[in-house]
């Protein structure tokens, strides 16, 4: 996918089939696509991992969703495959950049004592989750529903952070064809998630992690759409 990313080639036909001389890259070849795409500058050999495990497991949803069927739903969202792909990119850059000084350190279970490990282990202050921008597209637990949370699509393609006065992130992103099927499909890439209330931002989050049914398990605790992307990122690590 990488491969076929980086060279633009046509995503939405396409799917992987693991069989001898599917990879034709040598290890070498397969590394370079790694670290031109992780979004990390010098990345550790966990923070690589962190990259290549999390888009992995993305792209083998997406393989496993009616929605990226270019059969099924090519005549109403054709290129979704392909912006999903390219989202995941995306997604993963963030989710192989570590917010902690002290998180590679221990994921390679180095020894430290007590002392140093409280003094590694900080936030670094040069990536601090509010002032960064973090659009997510999840594929629900129920492998048949997508949520999107974090950022919009105006209706001519361009991806837009709504927490900065839709500042334009990426033009031309999604075509304006796709938009609308995915708008007739109740799709709303315009919605403003400042307005959800906690229901919903509740029922958002049982969405993604597949559960049954929702509640509020603490009606004193204010929850927030930062908040519910954290979380839905925490459960993505764990998953």
């Amino acid at each position: 996918y990488l491969k076929r990313h980086s060279t633009n080639a046509p995503l939405d036909t396409f799917t992987y089939v693991h069989k001898p001389g599917s990879v034709t890259e040598k290890p070498a070849e397969c590394l370079q696509l790694y670290l031109q795409y992780c979004g990390v500058k010098d990345p550790s050999w966990s923070e690589l991992k962190h990259f290549v495990e999390f888009l992995n497991i993305q792209l083998k949803a997406c393989e496993n969703s009616v929605f990226c069927n270019e059969q099924i739903v090519g005549d109403v969202m054709s290129g979704l495959k392909t912006f999903v792909v390219k989202f995941m990119i995306r997604m993963s850059k963030d989710f192989a950049t570590s917010s902690l000084k002290g998180e590679v350190a221990m994921e390679n279970k180095e020894v430290l004592n007590n002392d140093e490990q409280l003094q590694v282990y900080e936030i670094d202050r040069r990536k601090r989750w509010e002032q960064s921008y973090h659009p997510y597209l999840f594929f629900n637990k129920d492998g048949t529903s997508i949520t999107f949370v974090g950022f919009n699509v105006s209706r001519n393609g361009d991806i837009q952070d709504p927490n900065k006065g839709n500042v334009v992130i990426e033009r031309r992103a999604m075509t304006p064809q796709l938009h609308n099927g995915l708008r007739h499909n109740q799709v709303d890439l315009l919605e403003n998630y400042r307005s959800w209330n906690k229901g919903t931002m509740i029922n958002k989050i049982g969405m993604v992690m597949g559960l049954e049914w929702s509640y509020d398990p603490d009606s004193s605790y204010v929850l927030t759409i930062d908040n519910v992307i954290k979380i839905m990122a925490i459960h993505m690590r764990f998953r």
